[in-house]
């Protein structure tokens, strides 16, 4: 996660895809640190989920989800 935050700019221009995404484990944090724009991907519905419940925690609303 280091090296993306340190070759982006702060910008809600920034787009990532993640893919295999599970929990948001790592998108939610560089969500939250960077302003990109991050979509996850994850095939376990159960994953993206948890995922969402975190979103709503931590009020980061840069995310979209799919299974």
């Amino acid at each position: 996660m280091k090296i993306i935050k340190d070759n982006i700019e702060n910008s809600d221009k920034i787009r990532i895809l993640d893919l295999a995404g599970g929990k948001g484990g790592v998108s939610i944090p560089l969500a939250k640190e960077t302003g990109a724009y991050i979509k996850i991907v994850d095939i376990i519905p159960e994953f993206i989920e948890e995922a969402r419940k975190k979103i709503f925690r931590t009020w980061t609303k840069k995310m979209i989800f799919m299974n």
